[in-house]
């Protein structure tokens, strides 16, 4: 009984993530969700509260993934500056393997009916850009990366060039290989960042 409740909710969160993939946060309502699994309203709720739940739970699938990766490269002895190479990178790479989590990403913005799910979205935006910056000031501090420039201000810089690009490759409808020009951004970012006193 207990693993057919998990494999309801399991399959609740697939069709949420997909309606939220394909067009938006909008069009998820629990009605939609009933209709894309065949299964009638009252189902529905007999396994979440309500559609702040469910929303809740696709935040949660959507994320574990990336903070696992997250910390597995912020806990190498690497290079700070090949960290956020990794960082930068690996973003590129999972968003090509689930274009899907693109859409996601933006609909993260819009979670704003709930105060706890909306705390949930800030709080996972500001981890990742706290993520980044201890990255960026690590990186200064060893002489990697500019030391004359705010560590924000690089973090624009970086993220702002990643999210430029992610929206070009949306636009044009995926037709380029995103993880290619990923690579190719970061070596343009990176001349630019990069420490070249001596």
């Amino acid at each position: 009984m207990r693993r057919d409740h998990a494999h309801r909710q399991r399959e609740i969160v697939a069709a949420a993530t997909k309606v939220i993939s394909k067009e938006g946060l909008r069009a998820l309502t629990v009605k939609r969700l009933a209709g894309e699994i065949g299964v009638t309203d009252a189902a529905i709720y007999r396994h979440f509260k309500n559609k702040e739940e469910v929303l809740a739970a696709v935040l949660a699938e959507f994320s574990a993934p990336m903070r696992e990766v997250h910390a597995t490269i912020l806990a190498s002895d690497r290079p700070n500056m090949e960290k956020m190479e990794m960082l930068f990178t690996e973003k590129c790479l999972r968003l090509s393997r689930r274009p899907e989590h693109a859409l996601i990403m933006r609909s993260i913005a819009e979670f704003r009916g709930d105060r706890r799910l909306n705390k949930r979205a800030t709080d996972m935006l500001s981890a990742y850009r706290d993520e980044v910056l201890s990255v960026i000031r690590a990186a200064q501090e060893r002489g990697e990366m500019k030391r004359d420039t705010a560590p924000e201000h690089l973090y624009y810089l970086i993220i702002g060039g990643l999210h430029a690009l992610v929206q070009q490759w949306e636009a044009s409808r995926r037709s380029f290989d995103l993880r290619a020009e990923g690579t190719n951004l970061w070596r343009a970012l990176s001349g630019l960042i990069r420490d070249r006193q001596p």
